[in-house]
């Protein structure tokens, strides 16, 4: 019998109690922490996914009014094009700063929001960049991510030179086709890393989710296995209820993890 038990077991009944309440006490206490931190991630992740989706329209947006103007040559098609732009422009300023050791929060904010994140999770976007920045697949994202701002680059790069161009003197039907191919070329190389990155963050949520269910799940199957729980009608023991749904949850964890694995592959 070890110390502590056979201390435990010297108290009096009432003393007892009291350490059992203040064990369950503590016990509720850092679930529930453990669930606020959880919740904050997953909705975090989620922003991310949201926010890529956004991204990606924006930048076929841009491909699209920027084509479109190689055409019409109307200021109209070279402002929308400008405007579509500034989603993914916003969204790499705030990646640039959040790489700084010190960021400037206001910037972060600002910029996010030019990429049409919600301003409810600006800051929990800041926060899950910040914390896990330099893990495995929080690096490997990151990095598409600037992978797709490079890209983007390239495209501001041939707005202005195909705007130049059109705006010129004698506009050159050559050059301006030279450009729209190589802005063509651009928007196919674009998508790729981005659903790349959806699904990376996707998977992290579905991981996130399926793990916070078995934390809430086992200890109460785990009680329920304790105090005898069964059915009131024909006494079949509850847990055996439990058992299906821990696997499933369990297997689907396991899954979303080899899932989350072989993404680079």
């Amino acid at each position: 019998m070890s110390v502590a038990r056979k201390l435990f077991l010297d108290l009096p009944v009432s003393k007892k109690l009291v350490a059992i309440l203040w064990l369950f006490l503590v016990i509720v206490v850092s679930l529930l922490g453990l669930s606020y931190i959880t919740i904050q991630n997953l909705s975090a992740a989620r922003a991310y996914v949201g926010g890529e989706g956004l991204w990606s329209k924006a930048q076929k947006q841009a491909v699209y009014d920027l084509l479109r103007y190689s055409i019409s040559h109307a200021d109209g098609d070279y402002q929308n094009y400008r405007q579509a732009l500034q989603v993914p422009l916003g969204d790499r300023q705030a990646r640039m700063e959040l790489e700084k050791p010190v960021p400037d929060m206001s910037i972060v904010r600002r910029s996010l929001i030019q990429g049409h994140n919600s301003p409810e999770d600006v800051e929990g976007m800041a926060t899950l960049f910040r914390r896990f920045r330099h893990s495995r697949y929080m690096s490997e994202a990151v990095d598409i991510w600037a992978q797709g701002d490079a890209l983007i680059e390239q495209l501001q790069k041939l707005g202005d030179s195909l705007h130049d161009e059109i705006s010129s003197a004698k506009p050159k039907p050559l050059r301006i086709a030279e450009i729209a191919g190589q802005v063509d070329v651009v928007d196919h190389l674009a998508p790729p890393a981005v659903v790349k990155l959806l699904d990376l963050f996707g998977a992290l949520a579905s991981f996130v989710v399926l793990m916070l269910m078995l934390s809430q799940m086992v200890p109460l199957a785990y009680d329920m296995q304790e105090f005898g729980d069964v059915t009131a009608d024909l006494s079949i023991p509850r847990i055996f209820y439990w058992i299906p749904v821990l696997l499933g949850v369990g297997a689907s964890a396991l899954a979303t993890l080899a899932f989350i694995a072989r993404w680079r592959r």
